[in-house]
């Protein structure tokens, strides 16, 4: 079914809204100013791999020849959800890649449609330009990140050793009452006008007060705020990616066989705790892990916990990656 220019009009500045209104952890999106260009690339410093939709900003860590674990991060916040992570994950002798989704943190905002073409694409380059030919890598996808990894393992499960899914989208959600709301003429923009600002802030305060939040949460985020095309990603992300419709490709990635671990906190009210008993239909040989108390956040707030939640399932040697 063909949807009027109007209607996706309607749809996006919806979808537009319902990111600042619920999802995003900001206290704005005004100043999207600085050209993410060469030159502000070589000034940020660290790592860029250049594919065809635009440059992506990685980090490798560990040593070169040990098995390889690509971490893919969520909807809004960019790579450095992982920072507590890693030493974990470095301890066990692990080969780890983190990278920016396109139209988040340091990469390229290429512009839309940002759909499930665009990240896969993105995914399948950073494991070509960074591991070895034909090599099978282990994979985590934390919320959207959990869906990028499970469409990816579904097409090409021999590039895949194993993944492990947090708190994954793509199972279906109730929208609340602001993002229906915002499918109105008019009302979505007045919302916008008058709301957006007070919600935003009051969001950040929200995210930087969780227990285990890292003290630097709200700068480190925000610096993505700098570049311009990042609200227009996430944007369009909504009506483009099919984050509560891939239950398909979750059967597909069940059918392949491959070992699968979630880890899931069951205070989660984002991606709902609820959505792991699906997991588990469409996973025959799900392994899942129930953190207790544990909302949404569990990546940057509860690292201890997830850290070696990864380690044991990475090393349990039932399974190789690399070898």
């Amino acid at each position: 079914m063909k949807i009027g220019r109007g209607s996706r009009c309607l749809c996006l500045v919806a979808a537009f809204l319902f990111s600042l209104l619920v999802l995003l952890p900001a206290q704005a999106v005004a100043g999207e100013t600085v050209p993410l260009d060469a030159a502000e690339r070589e000034r940020l410093g660290g790592s860029f791999l250049e594919l065809p939709d635009g440059w992506v900003h990685y980090q490798v860590s560990g040593e070169e020849n040990a098995d390889t674990v690509i971490l893919v991060h969520g909807f809004s916040v960019p790579s450095f959800v992982w920072r507590g992570v890693l030493p974990y994950l470095l301890d066990a002798g692990l080969r780890v890649v983190v990278y920016d989704n396109y139209g988040r943190g340091f990469s390229d905002r290429p512009g839309p449609p940002y759909n499930i073409e665009l990240f896969d694409r993105q995914l399948d380059g950073v494991i070509n330009g960074l591991t070895a030919e034909s090599a099978r890598v282990a994979l985590v996808g934390y919320s959207m990140g959990g869906a990028i990894v499970t469409e990816y393992a579904a097409r090409r499960p021999e590039r895949v050793a194993a993944l492990a899914l947090i708190a994954p989208a793509g199972y279906p959600v109730g929208l609340p009452l602001a993002a229906r709301l915002t499918r109105l003429p008019l009302v979505g923009e007045w919302l916008f006008s008058v709301f957006a600002p007070r919600v935003l802030s009051s969001r950040v305060e929200q995210m930087a007060a969780l227990p285990g939040a890292p003290r630097d949460f709200v700068e480190r985020y925000n610096e993505q705020l700098r570049y311009p095309g990042y609200v227009e990603a996430l944007a369009s992300t909504l009506v483009e990616y099919p984050l509560s419709d891939l239950r398909d490709s979750y059967r597909a990635l069940g059918a392949s066989g491959l070992p699968v671990m979630a880890l899931w906190g069951d205070s989660d009210k984002v991606v709902p705790y609820s959505s792991s008993k699906l997991l588990a239909e469409d996973l025959p040989g799900l392994e899942l892990n129930t953190i207790e108390g544990g909302a949404h956040a569990i990546t940057f707030t509860r690292p201890h916990v997830v850290g070696p939640h990864l380690v044991s399932f990475f090393r349990k040697g039932e399974w190789p990656l690399l070898r």
